[in-house]
Protein backbone atom coordinates (compact mmCIF):
# COMPACT_ATOMS: atom_id res chain seq x y z
CA UNK A 1 0.00 0.00 0.00
CA UNK A 2 1.30 3.42 -1.04
CA UNK A 3 1.37 6.15 0.96
CA UNK A 4 -1.71 7.97 -1.84
CA UNK A 5 -3.88 4.77 -0.47
CA UNK A 6 -4.47 5.46 2.94
CA UNK A 7 -7.38 7.52 3.15
CA UNK A 8 -10.27 7.60 4.68
CA UNK A 9 -12.23 7.08 1.78
CA UNK A 10 -9.74 3.72 0.93
CA UNK A 11 -10.31 2.20 4.77
CA UNK A 12 -13.63 2.46 4.94
CA UNK A 13 -14.23 0.02 2.55
CA UNK A 14 -12.52 -2.44 4.98
CA UNK A 15 -14.04 -4.36 8.17
CA UNK A 16 -10.60 -3.84 10.15
CA UNK A 17 -7.07 -2.51 9.55
CA UNK A 18 -4.38 -4.49 11.40
CA UNK A 19 -1.18 -2.89 11.99
CA UNK A 20 2.01 -4.88 11.91
CA UNK A 21 3.88 -6.38 14.95
CA UNK A 22 6.31 -2.94 16.26
CA UNK A 23 5.26 -0.72 13.27
CA UNK A 24 5.27 2.33 15.44
CA UNK A 25 8.68 1.36 15.83
CA UNK A 26 10.21 1.14 12.34
CA UNK A 27 8.02 3.04 9.64
CA UNK A 28 8.58 6.36 9.70
CA UNK A 29 5.57 7.42 8.00
CA UNK A 30 3.45 6.16 10.66
CA UNK A 31 3.39 10.00 12.18
CA UNK A 32 2.15 10.98 8.86
CA UNK A 33 -0.79 8.26 8.57
CA UNK A 34 -2.20 8.26 12.26
CA UNK A 35 -4.41 10.85 11.82
CA UNK A 36 -6.57 9.33 8.91
CA UNK A 37 -5.93 5.83 11.08
CA UNK A 38 -7.38 7.56 14.09
CA UNK A 39 -10.19 9.04 11.95
CA UNK A 40 -11.02 5.42 10.42
CA UNK A 41 -11.52 4.29 14.16
CA UNK A 42 -13.70 7.53 14.93
CA UNK A 43 -16.04 6.63 11.91
CA UNK A 44 -16.38 3.43 13.41
CA UNK A 45 -13.42 1.33 11.84
CA UNK A 46 -11.69 -1.79 14.00
CA UNK A 47 -8.06 -1.00 14.31
CA UNK A 48 -5.62 -3.83 15.46
CA UNK A 49 -2.21 -2.06 16.73
CA UNK A 50 0.06 -5.79 17.18
CA UNK A 51 2.28 -5.48 19.54
CA UNK A 52 5.12 -2.47 19.67
CA UNK A 53 7.37 -0.88 22.70
CA UNK A 54 8.26 2.42 23.69
CA UNK A 55 11.73 1.83 22.12
CA UNK A 56 12.44 4.41 19.07
CA UNK A 57 8.42 5.16 18.66
CA UNK A 58 8.21 6.99 15.29
CA UNK A 59 4.71 8.34 16.64
CA UNK A 60 4.10 10.50 20.07
CA UNK A 61 2.50 8.06 22.44
CA UNK A 62 -0.34 10.24 23.03
CA UNK A 63 -1.21 9.85 19.55
CA UNK A 64 -1.37 6.24 19.16
CA UNK A 65 -4.21 5.82 20.50
CA UNK A 66 -8.25 7.32 20.62
CA UNK A 67 -8.17 6.75 24.24
CA UNK A 68 -5.05 7.17 26.95
CA UNK A 69 -2.57 4.72 26.59
CA UNK A 70 1.09 4.19 28.08
CA UNK A 71 3.47 1.50 26.35
CA UNK A 72 5.93 0.18 28.95
CA UNK A 73 8.86 -1.95 28.58
CA UNK A 74 7.40 -3.79 31.74
CA UNK A 75 6.19 -7.41 31.70
CA UNK A 76 5.16 -10.23 33.76
CA UNK A 77 4.98 -13.61 31.97
CA UNK A 78 4.00 -16.68 33.96
CA UNK A 79 2.88 -19.24 31.26
CA UNK A 80 1.56 -21.39 33.99
CA UNK A 81 -0.59 -18.95 35.10
CA UNK A 82 -4.64 -19.36 35.56
CA UNK A 83 -6.06 -17.65 32.92
CA UNK A 84 -9.51 -15.70 34.27
CA UNK A 85 -11.74 -14.10 32.26
CA UNK A 86 -12.36 -10.42 34.06
CA UNK A 87 -15.32 -9.59 31.47
CA UNK A 88 -16.86 -13.10 30.34
CA UNK A 89 -19.96 -11.39 28.28
CA UNK A 90 -17.38 -9.27 26.75
CA UNK A 91 -18.15 -9.53 22.83
CA UNK A 92 -14.27 -10.38 21.73
CA UNK A 93 -14.42 -13.50 23.98
CA UNK A 94 -18.22 -14.86 22.72
CA UNK A 95 -18.12 -13.76 18.91
CA UNK A 96 -17.87 -15.33 16.30
CA UNK A 97 -15.97 -17.69 18.56
CA UNK A 98 -16.47 -18.39 22.83
CA UNK A 99 -13.51 -18.34 23.87
CA UNK A 100 -12.81 -20.63 27.38
CA UNK A 101 -9.49 -21.17 29.54
CA UNK A 102 -9.08 -24.18 27.12
CA UNK A 103 -8.29 -21.62 24.64
CA UNK A 104 -5.24 -20.82 26.31
CA UNK A 105 -3.50 -24.29 26.51
CA UNK A 106 -0.05 -24.18 25.52
CA UNK A 107 -0.22 -20.53 24.99
CA UNK A 108 3.63 -19.67 25.86
CA UNK A 109 5.43 -15.94 25.24
CA UNK A 110 6.98 -16.68 22.03
CA UNK A 111 4.30 -17.01 19.16
CA UNK A 112 3.74 -20.66 19.45
CA UNK A 113 0.57 -20.31 17.55
CA UNK A 114 -2.15 -22.34 19.46
CA UNK A 115 -5.59 -22.95 18.44
CA UNK A 116 -7.33 -20.16 21.04
CA UNK A 117 -4.90 -17.29 19.39
CA UNK A 118 -6.19 -17.74 16.48
CA UNK A 119 -9.72 -17.99 17.59
CA UNK A 120 -9.42 -14.59 19.80
CA UNK A 121 -7.43 -12.66 16.99
CA UNK A 122 -10.55 -13.59 14.63
CA UNK A 123 -12.72 -12.52 17.45
CA UNK A 124 -10.63 -8.77 17.48
CA UNK A 125 -10.84 -8.76 13.74
CA UNK A 126 -15.13 -9.06 14.09
CA UNK A 127 -15.16 -6.91 16.82
CA UNK A 128 -18.46 -4.60 16.07
CA UNK A 129 -19.49 -6.93 13.13
CA UNK A 130 -22.15 -9.18 14.89
CA UNK A 131 -25.06 -6.71 14.46
CA UNK A 132 -24.19 -6.91 10.05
Amino acid sequence: MSDEDITLEQLQQYDAVILGIRVYNTNERMAFHQPVLLDYVKQGGTLINQYNTTWNLKVDMEDIAPYHLKISRDRVTVEEAEVRMLAPDHPVLNWPNKITTSDFEGWVQLPAGVPGAYRLFANLISIGKENR
